[in-house]
């Protein structure tokens, strides 16, 4: 967000040039959103709109400079991570606009498909998380 609203702008970073360009918008507004890369596709889900906790997904194809909208989440969720493990895209915790949640569930994009998974084993928002060596590791954070 700019301070004032969210927003639904994107930004892409050209390495070789080492300069920003201007990408198409998302379908909706966000904020508190995590991203993913699968394939080739940018994956963006959850986070708030300014009024509300989103359980959408979307997705971003470069090539066509499109985004189409992906199946919901189980649960609406901000400040939250997502992470990548074998082409599937891994979400945990967040908070689904009253409180921390421990929910989990994967995203399928080659079935078009969630899945819920076991809960982490605390609570948590605003943490950082990794994928390393087909695990999903959630640090620090808050419970609120």
């Amino acid at each position: 967000s700019d301070g004032t609203q969210v927003m639904s702008s994107v930004d892409s970073f050209a390495p070789l040039s080492c300069s920003w360009h201007d990408a198409p918008p998302m379908l909706q507004r966000r904020e508190g959103a995590a991203a993913a890369s699968v394939c080739g596709r940018l994956y963006v889900l959850g986070g708030g709109d300014g009024s509300s906790v989103l359980g959408s997904t979307e997705s971003f194809d470069p090539n066509a400079e499109c985004w189409r909208l992906e199946p919901l989440m189980f649960t609406v969720r901000l400040g939250f991570a997502a992470g990548t493990i074998d082409g599937d895209i891994y979400v945990c915790g967040g908070n689904d606009g009253g409180q921390s949640v421990s929910s989990a569930e994967c995203y399928r994009p080659a079935v078009g498909a969630w899945e819920e998974l076991p809960a982490m084993l605390q609570r948590r928002e605003r943490f950082a998380a990794a994928a390393v060596g087909g695990r999903l590791y959630v640090c620090g954070g808050g419970d609120h």
